[in-house]
């Protein structure tokens, strides 16, 4: 859940306009590091056989949405670091090197590093590089500030030797890339499935092999989730008697110390929910195969009654301390939790809307237009 009084209308920051090129297809964005928010420009979907298309980064101010920086993604191999994108030049060869684009807009440093696929930059000022060639098996090697090696753990990638398909993220002191999780400080032999993954306020989730999931919260507390109970994308009542299950037909049951309460969808519809707010569930629903009937369904957690139901509402959704920004095609939407009425519309100019969540506000943006929201600082 969003820290952010998104009562009243939030006030547009400012806007970008992304230049594009004729076969830019989409824009996404990579995240925030040193106040800079770093978007990609993804070009047309690669072709088997041939090189990957270039994939041009942008790193736009997050205070005026001024660009600061801007990589041509030749080979797909940049990621977004700590406070760096980092890319890699010849792949797996002897003449790989590693180039370090601070997000600020100062002067790139390539260090020759030779098998280099993918880096990255940790905040400690070391760096992760995946190593590898044509085999199905790539090396991880952690540096330290100095460049020298850490440690170093073997990965099978089942024949993936391509950076594209190869990225490193760090999560809860966790390395995670798609040939095995590896321990950040220590390395070591990797497991087979990443079993962390960052949950609300700091909480971490580890799958275990019983079927089980494990939450941690940020204060070391635990709570067991039987197999099969979802973790819902946004839950504010995390660690409380409240706990939900979600059935394949899509009916929601909700267990607590005094029973359980059961909402069924509609009559050969598909529900999933998304978002669980101070004793809300948010939905989406869908009552044909084909995912062109989206319906944005709320329910009392407590009585299993519909509250509201808002049609056509394929997009996407984030929640605030009441309300709910719904993405739609042209705008985003502040709706209160319990009623569904508009408290606020922003139009966002050329298309389909998505939501991303920046230190202290929200980016929308489409697929050549990035937007800064922030919370009316008033009282």
């Amino acid at each position: 859940m969003l820290d952010l009084d998104l009562t009243t209308e939030p006030t547009v920051t400012w806007t970008t306009a992304v230049e594009l090129s004729d076969d830019t297809i989409s824009l996404d964005l990579l995240g925030e590091s040193g106040g800079v928010v770093v978007v990609a420009l993804n070009r047309s979907v690669r072709i088997e056989g041939e090189p990957p298309p270039s994939t041009p980064m942008l790193g736009l101010d997050a205070a005026t949405g001024a660009v600061r920086l801007r990589i041509e993604d030749d080979d797909q191999t940049c990621q977004l670091g700590a406070e760096a994108v980092t890319c890699v030049t010849d792949g797996s060869t002897r003449d790989a090197a590693v180039v370090t684009y601070p997000t600020d807009g100062g002067e790139s440093v390539a260090a020759d590093h030779p098998g280099a696929m993918s880096a990255l930059l940790l905040d400690d000022g070391g760096m992760l590089v995946m190593e590898g060639g044509t085999t199905a098996l790539a090396d991880l090697v952690r540096l330290d500030s100095s460049g020298a090696e850490l440690w170093r753990s073997q990965l099978a990638i089942s024949g993936m030797a391509d950076a594209s398909y190869l990225p490193i993220e760090v999560t809860a002191g966790t390395v995670q890339t798609w040939g095995g999780t590896v321990d950040l400080a220590s390395g070591g032999d990797p497991t087979t499935f990443p079993p962390l993954e960052t949950a609300v306020d700091g909480a971490t989730r580890t799958l275990l092999h019983d079927g089980t999931t494990q939450l941690v919260a940020a204060d070391g507390s635990e709570v067991i989730i039987p197999p099969g109970e979802m973790w819902l994308s946004t839950d504010d009542a995390f660690g409380g008697a409240v706990s939900l299950r979600e059935e394949p037909a899509g009916s929601v049951v909700a267990y607590w110390d005094g029973g359980t309460r059961t909402h069924a969808p509609s009559e050969g519809g598909s529900c999933f929910t998304s978002i669980r707010l101070d004793g809300v569930l948010v939905q989406y629903c869908d009552d044909a195969p084909d995912l062109v009937n989206l319906r944005l369904v709320a329910i009392d957690q407590a009585t299993a009654e519909q509250l509201w139901e808002r049609p056509d509402s394929w997009g996407q959704t984030l929640a605030t301390s009441d309300t709910l920004v719904l993405a739609t095609n042209g705008e985003a939407e502040g709706i209160d939790r319990r009623t569904g009425e508009t408290r606020w519309s922003i139009q966002v100019p050329d298309g389909f809307v998505r939501l991303a969540v920046v230190d202290g506000g929200i980016l929308a943006f489409t697929t050549d237009v990035v937007m800064r929201l922030d919370a009316d600082p008033s009282p």
